[in-house]
């Protein structure tokens, strides 16, 4: 597997949607994550069992809960960590892919560099990728949070893609066959 690594706003999801155009699987923890806080789902069963029935309805995990709990204490990060990224473990164990969407690989918590034979991170311009962010149409006290969140940090095997060089004719296509994918 191959994971796609970067800050929040760099062009993750948009880099895999086209590498998807070309038939490879693709798992974007963001969509497992809200399919895992959906009623009766395990993060859902983890975040009432451990956290409260506050924290979820009849529906799914609150997520503007979850933010609130972080918002409070920093630390609480790690509480919420140490429930759901091992759902998300036991998920890239169990299952493969040929490309992640991964933001955080590595945290105080986890450690999923163990899951990829490669790691390429989206390398975006601070203008551009603000730029990204308003797209999303995410309020500020959101995006100022998930900025701390998905930071990208960097590891061991690391290869950066330029969000620019992205945009290039035959981009995609150079860089399948430099992975032997093509």
């Amino acid at each position: 597997m191959i994971a796609i690594i970067g800050k929040y706003g760099s062009g993750k999801t948009t880099f895999l949607k086209k590498i998807e155009s070309y038939g490879f699987s693709v798992l974007y923890t963001d969509d497992f994550f809200k399919k895992c806080y959906e009623k009766n789902e395990e993060c859902y069963c983890i975040i009432k069992e451990s956290l409260g029935q506050e924290f979820v309805d009849d529906k799914s995990v609150l997520k503007n809960k979850l933010r609130e709990f972080i918002i409070e204490n920093k630390n609480n990060i790690n509480i919420i960590e140490k429930l759901v990224y091992p759902v998300l473990e036991d998920h890239l164990k169990n299952n493969k892919y040929d490309f992640v969407e991964i933001p955080n690989l590595f945290t105080q918590n986890a450690n999923f560099a163990k899951y990829f034979e490669q790691i390429f991170n989206i390398e975006i311009s601070e203008e551009q990728r603000l730029k990204n962010i308003e797209k999303k149409y995410v309020d500020k006290k959101t995006s100022k949070l998930n900025n701390k969140l998905n930071n990208g940090k960097k590891g061991k095997k690391v290869v950066n893609i330029m969000w620019e060089d992205t945009h290039k004719k035959d981009f995609f296509i150079d860089f399948l066959k430099s992975l032997k994918l093509l």
